[in-house]
């Protein structure tokens, strides 16, 4: 599998050997391309260390997405480049987008007609997924076939998946598999059907809110950072499907315009105090504009001060032993956001700080419960907040759909469904629509869960 540096490199390769069409894909050149032959940019070049691929492929390793959408306009070959693993290796372009996890190519490509299943000689599309959720999703989505074996490995998908740990997309490879399988069994005879005890469901592995329906205009001024920390590195409980609900987050922003660039997603072991911080305090002051907004999103566990009541959130590598030293304090989070140039900063919590369970937790020996939880946003500030539960509450997910309760109608309202009659998402009326949704959802639990809104929430977040 090639990774993300190599493929880099092999594109600054295409620069120097590929010709005008493949110089031009590499700049993400849309003029320069018009100009090409349809002959050159489908011919699939020899390249640095021996790696072929087209100007489609070329466009959709280096994340130029209006390159990509004009070549196929063109009528660029989505499924082109076939290469033989004991000689001149090629990749397919939809290959080339996986594998540097281009997103919203890869979303452009399949939409195209790009082949879910299309195997280049070098691998196949779900093995250059690698461990990406959000790939697999999308190609499993499009008919990918799980038994398919990769050009070089020798394995299939899951196979590939199970022998290098990748947890993340283990579950959505078996779950399509089982059913890709019920779907291939013969049926029962008509004798036997009255005998027969019928199969289990099985799970969809997708949730309605992982791929975005729409898609806005871009909005280079807009940045984000989004979190999402399911499991922890000293044996705190699980925040389920945490990682999974900032990945939807992410391709929600990407849909709204916010440019794949301007997004940084901190999952897992890239989720720790010290990233959030350099990323909170370098990162978006350098970069923010005042015509552009920031969204910050934070999925895992909170923590109260047992003692001060003082609320946190736990990274990565966060300790509610220690709170003050190894977790990133809200009032902190406000404060640095606030101080930001950005005309409005969107903040989306799906954690919740009473210490009583659900994304919430104590240090060890503390009763779980903290009757008052200061977390307030600075009054007169620039910050809209939406915040999974009020301070006494614990939050709940929806497992069904494979996320927290807040973020799946947070995100169904943001997608449109929270839209008035002119079309327009603002943040009083996303509130109203996931509130009743959520509070709904925690009484089937037997629950209390009461979303909160704070701050200037007029603002249209999105318009249709």
């Amino acid at each position: 599998m090639l990774k993300k540096e190599q493929a880099f490199v092999f594109c600054i390769g295409v620069f120097l050997f590929g010709g005008c069409a493949f110089k031009a894909a590499v700049r993400g050149d849309v003029d320069a391309l018009r100009k090409q032959s349809i002959q050159d940019l489908d011919e699939c070049k020899l390249c640095m260390a021996g790696v072929r691929t087209s100007a489609l492929g070329c466009a959709a390793a280096n994340g130029h997405a209006d390159a990509v959408r004009a070549l196929l306009e063109m009528g660029a070959k989505p499924n082109n480049c076939h290469g033989n693993p004991s000689g001149v290796g090629a990749f397919s372009p939809l290959g080339m987008a996986l594998m540097n996890h281009q997103h919203e190519i890869v979303e452009i490509l399949l939409d195209a007609g790009a082949d879910p299943s299309y195997n280049d000689g070098m691998g196949n599309p779900l093995g250059y997924a690698g461990n990406d959720e959000l790939e697999v999703s999308m190609l499993l989505k499009k008919g990918a076939d799980v038994s398919g074996v990769g050009g070089l490995s020798g394995l299939t998908p899951l196979q590939e998946a199970e022998k290098l740990g990748y947890s993340d997309v283990l579950p959505l490879l078996r779950k399509a598999q089982r059913s890709q399988e019920a779907a291939l069994a013969p049926a029962v005879a008509p004798a036997a059907a009255a005998e027969a005890v019928p199969a289990p469901a099985v799970a969809s592995p997708w949730s309605d809110v992982d791929e975005p329906k729409y898609r806005l205009a871009s909005r280079p001024s807009d940045f984000g950072v989004i979190v999402g920390v399911e499991k922890y590195s000293n044996g705190l409980p699980e925040a389920q499907f945490a990682e999974r609900d900032a990945k939807a987050v992410r391709a929600h922003l990407v849909a709204m315009g916010v440019p794949e660039r301007n997004i940084k997603l901190l999952t897992g072991e890239r989720a720790t105090k010290g990233q959030l911080e350099a990323y909170l305090k370098d990162w978006l002051p350098r970069l923010a504009r005042t015509d552009g907004r920031v969204f910050f999103y934070f999925s895992g566990h909170g923590a109260p001060d047992p003692s001060t009541g003082e609320a946190y959130l736990v990274p990565f590598d966060g300790d509610p032993s220690y709170l003050a030293r190894t977790a990133l304090p809200v009032k902190e989070l406000y404060a640095s956001l606030n101080a930001l140039k950005a005309r409005r900063v969107i903040v989306a919590l799906d954690s919740c700080f009473s210490g009583a369970g659900g994304r919430s937790v104590l240090p060890q020996g503390a009763r779980p419960l903290v009757t008052h939880v200061d977390r307030g946003v600075p009054e007169n500030g620039n910050i809209v907040l939406f915040a999974a539960a009020s301070g006494s509450e614990i939050t709940s997910t929806l497992q069904e759909q494979s996320h927290g309760a807040f973020t799946y109608y947070f995100l169904k309202g943001l997608g449109g469904d929270a839209k008035d009659a002119s079309g327009a998402v603002t943040g009083q009326a996303l509130y109203r629509f996931l509130k009743p949704k959520v509070q709904d959802a925690a009484a089937r639990q037997n629950r209390d869960q009461t979303p909160v809104l704070e701050g200037p929430a007029s603002d249209e977040l999105t318009r249709f």
